[in-house]
């Protein structure tokens, strides 16, 4: 694996009122996650797979489809990804294949059970991570040459945060680090050799740090780095945290021909502003991945 976690695109051509506005757009995000995941594309007989579609709009799907032979879309809300297919008119796409309600932790509905007790075990908080550690997404099948997890995470950790927050740090950490692990596991694991996986991700917000919008473009990473230093992020989406995993856990590492992290760029959701990046993770070659790493797939969902 080459630890060249070096920003993409980093060419700002900054910052006039139009590059700024442009900067700010919600339609920014959109081309940029698109962007993304067609640039990452090879043959145009290829298979792509993006985690937490919902309402697609992350997502430019005429733009994708017209790169993939397969577009596999996942999420645990049917009613979102309906809405989001009829928005774009592609309701009727031959390349689009749909998994819903489709749960990619594995526990989602053990969180919403657990929370409901009084106290929680050790053995109980044992028994949801080996869980979590089991879970696989063999359902969707494997092979795909690209693999995107497009702002899902944060509504994982959201989740875990309003079920078993209450019951402290001690049980929501451990579960938090463990399905964060699991899920870039599962990413890299479901693309072929050779394939791309990305981890996008929202990291702060602008409740938490209002800055965000004034410093979009090339202040942005300073900015950003200033935030992580002061602890200012969102739980489990520490980029440094997610840098020393993917180095550091052989079923990441073994597996990686290459690993980047995105130049950041601003979401303007509506309500607020997230700062969001993506790491981009390159599967090695067939004849170069270690025999004691399981192929994607092996695992029950």
């Amino acid at each position: 694996m080459s630890s060249d976690y070096q920003f993409v695109n980093t060419a700002w051509h900054d910052t006039d009122a139009l590059r700024r506005a442009a900067l700010l757009s919600p339609e920014y995000h959109r081309r940029a996650v698109t962007s993304l995941i067609v640039e990452a594309a090879g043959s145009p007989d290829g298979r792509c797979c993006i985690l937490g579609a919902g309402f697609c709009q992350d997502l430019d799907l005429r733009a994708v489809t017209s790169r993939f032979k397969e577009v596999h879309l996942v999420d645990i809300d049917p009613d979102a990804l309906r809405q989001g297919l009829r928005r774009q008119a592609m309701e009727k796409s031959s390349a689009i294949v749909c998994h819903t309600p489709y749960d990619v932790t594995g526990v989602h509905d053990d969180l919403i059970a657990l929370s409901n007790t009084s106290a929680w075990t050790e053995s109980a908080v044992n028994e949801l991570l080996q869980r979590v550690r089991s879970s696989g997404w063999s359902s969707l099948g494997g092979g795909f040459d690209v693999v995107a997890s497009t702002c899902l995470f944060s509504q994982v950790i959201q989740h875990v945060l309003d079920t078993v927050g209450p019951h402290g740090e001690a049980v929501y950490v451990p579960i938090i680090q463990a399905l964060r692990l699991r899920h870039l596991e599962l990413i890299l694991h479901a693309c072929r050799p050779s394939g791309v996986g990305l981890f996008i991700t929202d990291i702060v917000s602008s409740d938490t740090l209002p800055q965000l919008p004034s410093h979009a473009g090339e202040q942005l990473p300073q900015l950003l780095d200033q935030a992580v230093n002061n602890q200012n992020f969102f739980t489990g989406l520490n980029p440094q945290a997610i840098r020393a995993a993917i180095e550091s856990q052989p079923t990441l590492r073994d597996e990686l021909e290459s690993a980047q992290v995105s130049q950041p760029w601003v979401w303007n959701a509506g309500v607020r502003y997230y700062a969001v990046l993506a790491v981009r993770m390159v599967r090695c070659r067939a004849e170069k991945r270690p025999q004691n790493i399981p192929p994607s797939g092996n695992t029950p969902g």
